[in-house]
Formats: structure tokens, sequence, C-alpha cells
């Protein structure tokens, strides 16, 4: 993405947008946008983001990654990154 100009940001970045075009119900749209998320992406700062788009990703359980932001959700942005994430779960779950 031209907005992001490290790994960091576009993980931050890409996270919002596979929620908004989920969110749009533009799926394949959206899968394309994980792509760039495999095991050998790194970041410094934004972990949680990195979790999270590899949960969309299917290459980590929702509850287990639920449970682990929780216990350590500590800054404003991993709170919020939470609560939206679980929304996006549950929009996954329905039929």
């Amino acid at each position: 993405m031209k907005v992001s100009k490290n790994s960091d940001m576009l993980a931050a970045t890409s996270h919002w947008y596979y929620m908004t075009l989920r969110r749009l119900e533009k799926n394949k749209d959206a899968e394309r946008v994980l792509e760039p998320f495999n095991g050998d992406f790194e970041v410094i700062e934004n972990a949680d983001y990195l979790k999270l788009l590899r949960l969309y990703r299917g290459e980590v359980k929702a509850d287990a990654l639920m449970s682990e932001m929780g216990e350590k959700a500590e800054t404003l942005r991993e709170r919020f990154a939470r609560i939206w994430s679980r929304k996006l779960v549950s929009l996954q779950r329905r039929p």
C-alpha cells in the first residue's frame, strides 16, 4: 500500500483495510489484503495488528488470540484493536 512507509504501518493499515472490506462484503478483496502477511513478515511495534492479520489468514485460533490480547492489553491502541477485532470475529461467525 502506498500509504504505508514501513512494515508496522503496512500491518496497521492492512488490518483496518481488511476490516472495512469485510464489512462491505468484499471478501475476495479482503483476502488479497492478507497475502503479504505470511510467517516471514516482521514488525517492530505493531505486533498485535500482525497477530490479527494472521488470525484472519487462519494461522491463529480466535479464542487463543483473544485470551492472550485480553491479558496484556495495556495501551489504548491494543484495547481498541481488541474490541474491533472481537466485532469482526463475531461477524465472521455469522451463517
